[in-house]
């Protein structure tokens, strides 16, 4: 069954987090870089054909690309630390400068895979 969704619409949406007026900008870094997350993994495991939908898929998705696209991988494995850092980190800080990041890692695996 293909999806209705196209993950490129969190990273839109990310962007527009990240210029919002009236939040903080903490809640702003950590909830972008949740959707920069999920954007580019949704793409990548439908660009590899998986359609596993259990917790582990995150991780068959990496495990997928480690074996064709190494950079592709290591930037997943990345974005999945960060947006667990955002999540379940929240007795730390995030600073901003961690979501910027983040959305250029988000743009390169869309790149990587030829989505733009």
């Amino acid at each position: 069954m293909p999806n209705l969704f196209d993950g490129r619409n969190f990273v839109t949406v990310a962007d527009q987090v990240m210029q919002c007026q009236g939040i903080s900008p903490e809640s702003a870094s950590r909830t972008a870089i949740g959707r920069y997350y999920y954007g580019a993994f949704l793409e990548a495991r439908d660009a590899a054909g998986i359609t596993d939908r259990s917790p582990g898929v995150h991780t068959a998705v990496i495990d997928y690309y480690a074996a064709r696209n190494s950079k592709l991988s290591n930037h997943l494995k990345d974005l999945r630390r960060s947006r667990n850092k955002a999540d379940y980190h929240t007795e730390r800080p995030l600073p901003g400068v961690e979501a910027r990041r983040c959305k250029v890692l988000a743009k390169n695996i869309l790149k990587e895979l030829g989505i733009t």
